[in-house]
């Protein structure tokens, strides 16, 4: 079955290097987007637009089927962040990190792998092989990525940039 599942994706050599630039320009945005004292809660709900929709395709983007994947992550990049915009609008300290934009964001977690195996099967269909496959390797990369080395920061201040 593990065999079938491979030969349907085709091969993508140059994947990592426009993954590579798609997150890197992603990255800048969203550095812009955050760089900032004080932040609205349109400029917050941008920035989150800009992670959910870079994080969203690069998970789910495969040759085959390409416009769904960009679809799937607008789509969803459009629901966080308009859920972020709105949970801002009635706090006292206007952030979006709040309950439902974090239901939100686990909303997408879930939703990954079923797109994933909706876009190799081509239709509304769930062979739990390639769903496992998908959410297990999905969970793989994202522990991965969270318990990569961050850079140490300032002990007073919390900045990455200050030396004092």
């Amino acid at each position: 079955m593990s065999l079938r599942q491979e030969q349907d994706l085709a091969d993508w050599p140059g994947r990592p290097w426009v993954l590579a630039a798609i997150c890197s320009a992603a990255g800048l945005a969203f550095h812009l987007l955050t760089d900032a004292r004080e932040l609205a809660p349109s400029r917050q709900a941008l920035a989150s637009f800009v992670a959910i929709v870079t994080l969203s395709f690069a998970l789910t983007v495969e040759l085959k089927r390409l416009h769904w994947a960009t679809m799937f992550a607008l789509g969803w990049g459009a629901v966080i962040a308009l859920v972020g915009w709105f949970t801002a609008g009635y706090n006292a300290n206007p952030t979006i990190f709040e309950w439902p934009f974090l239901s939100g964001v686990f909303a997408v977690l879930l939703a990954e792998p079923l797109f994933q195996t909706v876009r190799d099967e081509g239709g509304w269909r769930f062979p739990y092989p390639r769903l496992h496959r998908h959410a297990w390797t999905d969970a793989v990369i994202g522990a991965a990525t969270s318990a990569s080395p961050a850079s140490p920061s300032c002990s007073h201040c919390s900045s990455r940039a200050c030396s004092a």
